[in-house]
C-alpha cells in the first residue's frame, strides 16, 4: 500500500507514522487540520480524491464502558469526540473507495452516533457492514480486545456488491500473551497476589 496522508496528534507516534512511511506527502497533527486543508486546498481535494482506502480510528475517550467503571459522568464531553463524526466530512468530500473505521463497541450510554455513522454512509452511496464486537487479537493485537468495526464500499452503477464477512477476511489466530509479558522473575513482589489476598477474592 501507498499511504499519501495521514493524521496523528500524538508527536511520537506521528513521528514514527513518518518514519515508517517516507513516502507519505501530507502528515498532519489533528484530524481538523487535515480537514480544513483539504476544504481550502483544492490540488489536494483533487490529489486525494477517490483513493482505494480510507482509514479512521478517533479516540474513544468520550464513548467507552470505562467511563462508568472510573466514575466518569455519562454527560462529560471530551474535547476530542467530535472527531468520530468529523471522518464523515472527509468522506464526503473524497469519496474514497473503501472506508475502514473503528471504535470502542457501542453501549448502553453511547450508541446514537454508531448508527449516525452507519445512516449517513449508506446514504453517501456506500453499502456498510459493521462487526459490533469484533476480538481485536484475531487481526494482530497482543491482547483481546472488543472493537466495533465498520467496513464501507463504494457502490458503482451497475455492479452488485458481493456479500462482505470481516471474520472470513480476517482468518487470523490469536498470538501467546507470552510474547507481551515479562518474565516471572522480573515481575516486583509488589504485583503479585498473596495467598491471603487471593482468599478475599476467593474465599
Amino acid at each position: 500500500l501507498d499511504i499519501i496522508a495521514g493524521n496523528e496528534w500524538n508527536d511520537t507516534l506521528r513521528q514514527q507514522f513518518e518514519k515508517a512511511n517516507p513516502m507519505c506527502r501530507h502528515s498532519y497533527k489533528d484530524m481538523r487540520m487535515m480537514l480544513q486543508d483539504i476544504k481550502n486546498n483544492s490540488a489536494l481535494r483533487n490529489e486525494l480524491h477517490g483513493v482505494d482506502i480510507m482509514t479512521a480510528t478517533p479516540p474513544c475517550f468520550g464513548r467507552t464502558v470505562l467511563r462508568e467503571e472510573n466514575g466518569i459522568d455519562p454527560s462529560q464531553v471530551f474535547k476530542d469526540d467530535d472527531l468520530f463524526r468529523l471522518q464523515l466530512e472527509l468522506v464526503q468530500l473524497l469519496q474514497p473507495k473503501r472506508v475502514l473505521s473503528e471504535m470502542t463497541p457501542p453501549n448502553d450510554h453511547f450508541s446514537s452516533d454508531h448508527k449516525e455513522v452507519i445512516h449517513k454512509l449508506t446514504k453517501l452511496g456506500y453499502a456498510v457492514t459493521v462487526t459490533d464486537r469484533f476480538p481485536s487479537d484475531l487481526c494482530g493485537d497482543a491482547q483481546h480486545r472488543d472493537r466495533w468495526i465498520l467496513v464501507a464500499r463504494f457502490k458503482l452503477p451497475g455492479i452488485t456488491m458481493q456479500p462482505f464477512s470481516l471474520e472470513n477476511a480476517c482468518q487470523g489466530r490469536s498470538m501467546s500473551a507470552s510474547q507481551i509479558l515479562d518474565p516471572p522473575s522480573q515481575v516486583p513482589a509488589a504485583c503479585w497476589i498473596t495467598e491471603h489476598d487471593w482468599q478475599q477474592v476467593f474465599p
